[in-house]
């Protein structure tokens, strides 16, 4: 039997690239003839939602120095600069004992930092090496320090597999020869959430089942684009539509100050009866289906945008950033609406067009759900990553 290790340091969050993985291998995309495991954190959420789903994981952790230094910005953490060779090196070691003991015939990593820690040990053991890359490599998302370096170790990768081909252009942009760079857009498990709207939401905001619910979900942070939401919201209701807004999130801990400037925003303008705010459900796709539209408001280039596919899914019409991997998902008036990223007025007339009309929002809504379930489906992700990595044992 064939053999194949993912490997993700990360140990607070289960974020889009955990889910990825965890739906991947506890639904057994893969075929059969793959043995899978996972090395991870035994104290993360990906470690508990994989061994409950019977998935085989090894405890794999990076040094502090490389786990608290955050890439995924146009800064560059440069005081722990001078401690990530030690850092780099320890972690290195580590896998490098754990592909012996596993005895992988492919190792793939799912993160920045997986990626250029793999490549050493990989290279000692003559390991082909895949790097999972969930991100767009763009100076909309990272330094300058940080794309060359990314750059450089991926000479070291047998393929790279990007979550869209807006992904793919940028890898090829930065100088990744085009041979390497695959595009395997994610899926998502066909939900089982058609008996019926839920009333969660309604019910705790006391929002009557004859009003319109106008929804996001996500991580607040500001490239998302919750403040263009709320200003949306603003003008709505300053022009006195009906309706009601919920933003469904919260921030990471560096970014705490984002959320309670959303918040004073909506004190501000006395918005506290038709704007609320919710934790992360975790029901979320029965949640969004109380929606009567979904808004995704990111103001840079989504990689891929998972969220839409669970809205779609959940039979929820979407109004969405006409930018990054977006229009591979949506196409503008079959089976959702795009709007021009960061353009408030934008997003009020693709709104006003949904909220005036119920049959529009059953076409896109059915459309939607069928582009989601015929094309984004995990099957579909496994069949291509078994092609790719036998091409590579073979």
């Amino acid at each position: 039997m064939k053999r194949v290790l993912f490997v993700d340091h990360v140990d607070r969050v289960l974020g889009g690239a955990e889910l990825n993985i965890v739906e991947l291998l506890t639904r057994s995309s893969l075929p059969h003839d793959w043995r899978v495991a996972c090395a991870c954190p035994d104290t993360s959420p990906l470690h508990c939602s994989l061994t409950a789903g019977g998935v085989e994981c090894l405890d794999y952790r990076i040094p502090s120095a490389l786990s608290e230094a955050r890439f995924v910005d146009r800064s560059f953490p440069l005081k722990r600069f001078f401690q990530w060779p030690a850092a780099m090196r320890e972690a290195r070691w580590q896998l490098h004992t754990l592909i012996g003991q596993f005895k992988p015939d492919v190792l793939i990593t799912c993160t920045n930092k997986d990626h250029f820690v793999a490549g050493a040990a990989c290279r000692l053991v003559k390991l082909p090496h895949v790097w999972w890359v969930n991100d767009a490599l763009t100076s909309d998302f990272f330094s300058w320090p940080t794309r060359m370096a990314f750059r450089w170790h991926a000479r070291e990768a047998d393929r790279l597999v990007a979550v869209s081909d807006y992904c793919r252009d940028a890898l090829i942009r930065l100088g990744v020869a085009g041979e390497k760079a695959v595009t395997i857009h994610n899926g998502i498990p066909p939900l089982t959430i058609d008996t019926g709207r839920s009333g969660t939401l309604r019910e705790f905001f006391s929002i009557p089942t004859n009003e319109l619910l106008f929804g996001s979900a996500g991580r607040f942070t500001p490239w998302k684009g919750q403040e263009l939401f709320l200003e949306l919201a603003r003008r709505w209701v300053a022009d006195g539509k009906p309706g009601h807004f919920i933003l469904i999130g919260r921030a990471f801990n560096e970014e705490q100050w984002f959320e309670e400037n959303l918040k004073q925003f909506v004190t501000k303008h006395k918005l506290e009866e038709r704007v609320h705010f919710a934790s992360f459900q975790s029901n979320l796709p029965a949640v969004l289906m109380e929606f009567d539209a979904f808004l995704h408001t990111s103001l840079s280039p989504e990689p891929f945008g998972r969220v839409l596919l669970e809205a779609m899914i959940a039979r929820v019409p979407v109004i969405a950033a006409h930018a990054g991997g977006v229009p591979e998902i949506i196409q503008d008036g079959e089976n959702g609406l795009l709007a021009k990223p960061g353009e408030v007025q934008d997003y009020y007339r693709q709104l006003a067009r949904l909220a005036g009309s119920e049959r529009d929002r059953q076409t896109l809504a059915a459309a939607g759900r069928e582009k989601a379930l015929r094309h984004f489906t995990l099957n579909r992700v496994g069949q291509q990553f078994d092609k790719l990595l036998n091409g590579l044992v073979s």
